[in-house]
């Protein structure tokens, strides 16, 4: 290899970690820039009880957690939900069982394909949930528009309460 391969080389090296980069921050600015409306921006809490679960899932007969879950939904787009007696608002190393990123246009709150953790199986493979929102007061309620695993409206469908 001659000296203006080699530095042609290289220098399609820098293009392409310059292009890659890029990519990179253009998707971290996408995700950045999410407007959560601040009413939606808290930890909320909700029953879900076996009648939930039975309504979405018919035939579950796994011991699906049942109890106060609860949601939280951060200024950047983020929200978690934790098992029941699984969160602790001052612990720094804690994480939701099921979280993913979400976004929100006018009433409609649109949780996003790429679910995560360990209750996250049944759902992977779904589109995008989305479920329609208003707070009054202290309460939060969802209902679903479009969310085509079971699971998740048994957890996320009902009215939640701001902790």
């Amino acid at each position: 290899m001659n000296q203006t391969s080699g530095l042609r080389a290289r220098c399609r090296g820098v293009t392409l970690g310059i292009a890659v980069i890029s990519a990179a921050s253009a998707i971290a600015a996408s995700a950045a820039t999410t407007t959560v409306p601040p009413e939606l921006v808290a930890a909320w809490t909700r029953n879900v009880t076996k009648a939930d679960v039975k309504r979405f899932v018919p035939g579950e007969t796994r011991d699906s957690p049942t109890g106060v879950w609860t949601m939280t939904i951060t200024t950047k787009g983020q929200i978690g939900f934790y098992e029941p007696n699984n969160y602790f608002p001052t612990c720094k190393i804690c994480a939701p069982g099921l979280w993913s990123d979400l976004s929100v246009t006018g009433a409609r709150l649109t949780i996003l394909p790429k679910l995560q953790g360990h209750w996250a199986a049944e759902c992977r493979a779904r589109p995008r949930g989305v479920y329609r929102w208003k707070v009054s007061g202290s309460t939060l309620a969802l209902k679903a528009v479009n969310e085509k695993c079971g699971y998740l409206k048994a957890l996320v469908i009902g009215t939640w309460k701001r902790t």
